[in-house]
């Protein structure tokens, strides 16, 4: 595999070629053509972007032929041809994994194609060397191999099985078509970083994934955190295992279809609008649209800074162009989806039913793996939700500033800051609160370079220490109003 084809589905851009040409068409057609069909500014995809071992080929829309094949340990079994590549094949297992198979290597079969059950697949699992000794949990949808502690697995379970129903009804809501998940979802979960890592090694910091093409979510209960803050480690990584597990339910429903990549800010944006979670003894999934505290916390510290600089659409228009996103990116995708679903929610359900026709293998990727922006998603974005940008982002602003949300670290001590710019017509007031004082130093480096020359000279920049989110809170608002 070519380096820049391994990097191919993370990143995305695609030329403008004919734009003017295309978009009032293909906006007036969307909603009246019911056949699947070429999503605009998508590019095809080969099946080894996505770590499908076939040759590349001509991809055909599925036709659902089941077919006579060896699975993974070389046993004959019925699979599903998902889409053809040229003269070969990708096809679902038994188990819901895609593969890919040679066109010599299968046979055309009228036997039913029967998925495994959870006894089945537990079994199927629990074969592989490195899940040997781990315990299973069958829920009505789902199968959970792990080692971790019982309660953990146990509240995991719930928050999954609770939030797939919940995300069936809010999508049939949108007008999407969706279907009970044809196949078992598999959960595996590690009580060991180490033991997660010997499994599939991943970048550090990323306590779980959602393997597409083997229809996995694959975590680890170990965090750095828990000799630290154990409450907040919980809080963080359950709430990432809930992204992960929107992420298997939507692929798996009909929304999002399995090998189709959609535009980052909203394939991600959408599977954190879906997964707040609520933090406690009673840790459970509060519901589709629901704060997310954990996005919400990242996105006040962004917007802090942000004040200071203003907000000219730059966020907006860097977010939703991004073919990668960093914590600040996720939160900023979380924000504009949030925004939309609950201001725009005609708009944003339309261009989610549209996105929702996106076959396997196309997707809104770059050719060019060093690409910093994919122009389609800026196309699209305006055609759905309008062409003022500044004016959109500020609006998201004013928005997201009312909702209440629980810090995640509401008890530990603040760092308030405050800036005054001395002028003829008063003082210019500036000021900011951080968990950590590197973050409040960052403001501060901020508010100087936003100033002028002379005003550099004399700003007048303090610092304070508080003992918790609310106190620190509390002084701000006597600061501003001069007592």
């Amino acid at each position: 595999m070519k380096p820049a084809h391994r990097t191919l589905c993370q990143f995305a851009i695609v030329t403008a070629f004919g734009i003017s040409f295309f978009a009032c068409a293909w906006l007036a057609a969307q909603d009246s053509q019911p056949e699947r069909k070429k999503i605009y500014g998508s590019i095809e995809l080969q099946p080894e972007m996505l770590g499908i071992e076939l040759p590349d080929g001509d991809v055909v829309p599925y036709a659902s032929e089941n077919v006579w094949t060896d699975d993974e340990e070389g046993r004959g079994c019925v699979a599903r041809v998902y889409v053809k590549v040229g003269d070969n094949f990708v096809v679902m297992l038994p188990d819901g994994q895609l593969v890919g198979r040679l066109a010599d290597k299968v046979q055309p079969t009228e036997r039913p194609f029967e998925p495994m059950n959870q006894a089945a697949l537990s079994k199927s699992l629990l074969d592989d060397p490195r899940l040997r000794g781990f315990q299973t949990h069958e829920t009505d949808h789902f199968v959970f191999i792990y080692n971790t502690t019982p309660e953990f697995a146990r509240v995991t379970a719930k928050v999954m099985e609770t939030m797939l129903e919940g995300v069936m009804e809010y999508c049939t809501e949108q007008g999407i078509r969706v279907h009970e998940p044809e196949v078992m979802l598999p959960v595996i979960m590690f009580h060991t970083d180490r033991q997660y890592q010997a499994f599939q090694p991943v970048p550090a910091g990323i306590f779980a994934y959602y393997a597409i093409a083997a229809n996995r979510v694959v975590l680890k209960q170990e965090s750095s955190l828990a000799g630290v803050r154990p409450d907040l480690a919980e809080q963080q990584l359950l709430s990432t295992i809930a992204h992960e597990g929107a992420h298997q339910i939507l692929h798996n429903i009909g929304v999002q279809q399995r090998l189709s990549r959609w535009p980052m800010w909203l394939g991600e944006g959408i599977a954190e609008y879906m997964a707040p979670t609520k933090p406690g003894h009673k840790f459970a999934w509060k519901g589709a649209g629901k704060i997310n505290d954990m996005r919400m916390f990242d996105l006040e510290m962004f917007m802090q800074k942000q004040f200071v600089k203003g907000f000219d659409g730059d966020t907006v228009t860097r977010t939703v162009g991004s073919p990668r996103l960093g914590s600040t990116g996720y939160a900023a995708a979380w924000t504009i989806t949030h925004y939309l679903a609950e201001n725009q929610k005609e708009q944003f359900d339309r261009y989610m039913r549209y996105l929702s026709r996106m076959p396997p293998l196309q997707g809104m990727l770059p050719e060019d793996p060093t690409a910093e922006q994919v122009e389609s998603n800026l196309i699209h974005f305006k055609k759905f939700f309008g062409d003022d940008i500044e004016a959109f982002e500020n609006a998201m602003v004013e928005y997201m500033s009312r909702q209440r949300y629980t810090s995640p670290v509401e008890d530990i001590p603040h760092y308030v800051g405050m800036a005054v710019v001395p002028g003829l017509d008063g003082d210019t007031k500036h000021c900011c609160f951080y968990p950590d004082e590197g973050s409040l130093r960052a403001w501060a480096q901020a508010v100087v370079e936003s100033l002028s020359e002379y005003d550099r000279e004399h700003v007048k920049i303090e610092y304070r220490q508080f003992a918790n989110r609310g106190e620190a809170n509390r002084f701000i608002r006597k600061w501003k109003r001069g007592r």
